[in-house]
């Protein structure tokens, strides 16, 4: 496995990928999840994690997702998937989730997008209550809420 630091507005984020996908990235709440063993090296699924944040960080929307390796359940990838199609600058509540995929399990869906292992990549800062208020994120709902206000994201 490979590792990066990566220093960010909002702190500093680990990259950590194989030899060809991002596998994971490690919010800044998230160090004490990081295991010494990995080496701390850059590849090239790091290096384009790396223009993908530097262009997102920057208020551009970055195009093209660098190559990703998503482990989970068929449940979980159903949920990141459509996670990761919210446009830039877009909320959707955890409601229209499940309307996407004609459940009302709305709990299970919460719990699926906290099991993102690619956060920011797979936009689930994007997903907030249906009352519009901002709940239940992994990285806490600081780094939530500087996310949106990064994307001018104005809630009502």
């Amino acid at each position: 496995m490979y590792i990066y630091e990566y220093i960010s507005p909002i702190g500093i984020l680990y990259l950590i990928a194989d030899k060809e996908n991002l596998r994971k990235i490690v919010l800044p709440n998230g160090l004490s999840k990081i295991k010494i063993e990995y080496q701390k090296l850059e590849n090239k699924a790091i290096k384009k994690t790396i223009e993908w944040l530097d262009k997102y960080f920057n208020q551009e929307i970055p195009k093209e997702l660098p190559p990703l390796f998503l482990e989970g359940t068929t449940f979980q990838k159903k949920i990141w998937n459509i996670v990761k199609e919210i446009p830039y600058g877009q909320i959707i509540t955890y409601k229209q989730v499940g309307e996407k995929l004609h459940l009302k399990y709305y709990q299970a869906i919460g719990q699926a997008i906290k099991k993102n292992p690619i956060p920011i990549l797979i936009p689930c800062h994007r997903v907030i209550g249906s009352n519009h208020t901002l709940i239940g994120y992994g990285g806490g709902l600081e780094v939530k809420e500087k996310l949106l206000n990064l994307e001018n994201v104005k809630l009502s």
